[in-house]
């Protein structure tokens, strides 16, 4: 009764930043380690408490389709992670790169009628890095993870990013020493160029693309701060955001962007900004044009995630360091 006709369907979609999951896993076989030392501490960690905190998070937003930034380096071991606390829901797709911080794409198993990797090695840029008028070749640091889903008839596209760390080692040290601060300057305009470079050269591809793939929804971390203010207001004049919106001379092109100004994913000391447990919003969701009348909800998942942190100082105590972002679409 229904061939050829698409029926309406609901479907929700999370961009989730797992925070190193790739320190839970042993390097020789594939198995959890029992415990893991914690990035920057001395502090231990339990395992299992770490990984039930995370899957826990994921069970009570219950969406269809997850964006992961910082999941474990191999396939095999996020299909462990599914497999022991996700009671075997969801099938994965990895991303081309990205050594122990790989981008996933997870979805639930049997929902969709179709499911498609678009993912694809985009080719290297030319680039002015350090402003010293000489172009250096680019690349992603992690490349876009890009699935096709397909549920009654409707088509989407989702693209999940995780852009370049702006981490500096000793950063805060820096930017206090008088006779360092110009060096930690260079150092983050030579990070947030590249990361403007990743925007840019993916906003580039979806323009090439959108035609063919006009449901089209970017999510993911994009790497923003310390310093938001201080560099975009000083010395870039935009942010990155910006960049994968689009162009305003190509105005039926233009994603929208969900989420509110208030909003935040990530708290944090900024050094830069001089600005203790800022609040900043790190991680996005954009919509294509053709996708915008069907978002039911965009939000910031607040609730979720405070009811499962015991001890914010602790990554056994969190089920990650990013607040996650859920869109929900309604497909007519």
């Amino acid at each position: 009764m229904f061939q050829g006709y698409a029926l309406t369907t609901n479907i929700k979609i999370t961009s989730l930043n797992g925070e190193w999951m790739n320190d839970w896993f042993e390097k020789e076989h594939l198995a959890f380690k029992p415990t893991f030392q914690d990035k920057g501490s001395k502090k231990i960690m339990n395992t299992d408490k770490t990984a039930t905190k995370l899957s826990e998070l994921i069970k009570a937003i219950d969406s269809d389709i997850y964006g992961i930034q910082e999941g474990p380096s191999s396939l095999d071991e996020m299909r462990l992670f599914i497999s022991n606390y996700l009671n075997d829901k969801y099938a994965a797709e990895v991303g081309l790169d990205g050594s122990a911080q790989k981008i996933y794409v997870i979805y639930r198993k049997s929902f969709f009628d179709n499911v498609t990797s678009l993912t694809h090695t985009y080719p290297k840029w030319k680039f002015d890095n350090n402003g010293d008028y000489v172009l250096e070749e680019g690349k992603f640091t992690r490349t876009p993870v890009e699935i096709s889903f397909t549920k009654q008839g409707h088509p989407i596209r989702v693209i999940v990013t995780h852009f370049k760390s702006l981490f500096i080692n000793h950063g805060k040290d820096m930017w206090t020493d008088p006779e360092k601060k110009t060096d930690f300057i260079r150092l983050s305009l030579v990070n947030r160029r590249r990361i403007t470079m990743e925007a840019v050269e993916l906003r580039r591809y979806i323009d090439e693309t959108i035609d063919t793939h006009p449901n089209t929804l970017i999510i993911g971390d994009v790497n923003d701060g310390p310093g938001t203010e201080f560099f975009e207001s000083f010395m870039l004049g935009m942010d990155i955001t910006s960049a994968l919106l689009g162009n305003t001379y190509y105005p039926d092109k233009i994603f929208s962007h969900l989420l509110n100004d208030n909003d935040f994913t990530a708290i944090f000391d900024d050094y830069v900004d001089n600005v203790s447990n800022r609040k900043i919003l790190l991680d996005r969701a954009l919509v294509s044009p053709t996708i915008r009348p069907s978002v039911q909800s965009c939000v910031v998942e607040y609730d979720k995630y405070d009811s499962l942190v015991e001890d914010p100082d602790r990554r056994d105590g969190r089920p990650t360091d990013h607040r996650p972002v859920t869109v929900t679409l309604t497909l007519i």
